[in-house]
């Protein structure tokens, strides 16, 4: 794909949003102009798939597009982002790689290092495209970042399919920003957060089934 970085965002925009047509939800009406108006950690599910769903890495440039005109970067797994069509697609679009077959906590300070210059960070704390259920459980590393750059974390569900042709199915919900309970870094504390805001994003997704 030619023609630099502001050429392949417009493709992208254009595919996400005149292609998928995801209709965009707020849970509060006046957040809408004021997204984004500081550093923030935002967390999303990913949509239930299986390995034969033609569009199964969709979920992170579709939100990307939701974000466009922000200060945002993505966190995305390493072995996804050097798939060619991914890195196409991605290519001038801040992304931090993360090696998912290493115990390695660089992603979080690279992420923190960005959410400190003013740029949110887009994560899928579930680590997986393909699962089971609605909603798989979350890893705990969105929380400790959140908790050490103390920022506030936003949450944002998605639901539905993406669909070329047919009735457009793909919803995607913008919570309420929210800050995280004060307490130590233990890891109790750290799961406890996770399970909270894995259900604040579990009632949002079944609010728009």
């Amino acid at each position: 794909m030619s023609g630099g970085p502001g050429l392949r965002i417009k493709i992208v925009k254009g595919v996400c949003e005149g292609i998928f047509k995801p209709e965009i939800i707020f849970e509060d009406s006046t957040f809408q102009g004021r997204l984004l108006n500081e550093p923030m950690v935002i967390i999303c599910n990913h949509t239930k798939r299986s390995k034969q769903h033609k569009f199964v890495l969709a979920d992170g440039p579709t939100l990307r597009c939701v974000f466009m005109n922000k200060n945002v970067c993505s966190l995305m797994a390493k072995d996804i982002l050097e798939k060619p069509v991914i890195r196409t697609v991605m290519k001038g679009l801040d992304c931090i790689p993360v090696d998912r077959s290493v115990a390695s906590t660089q992603w979080i300070r690279d992420c923190k290092s960005e959410l400190d210059s003013g740029l949110s960070v887009i994560i899928f704390p579930e680590g997986t495209t393909i699962k089971e259920n609605a909603i798989d459980e979350f890893k705990p590393g969105f929380a400790l970042l959140a908790k050490m750059a103390g920022v506030k974390v936003l949450p944002v569900a998605i639901n539905g399919k993406y669909k070329i042709f047919g009735k457009k199915e793909l919803k995607i919900k913008i919570g309420i920003p929210q800050e995280l309970s004060h307490s130590t870094y233990s890891r109790d504390y750290l799961q406890n957060e996770t399970d909270r805001f894995r259900n604040i994003i579990k009632e949002m997704y079944n609010e728009i089934i």
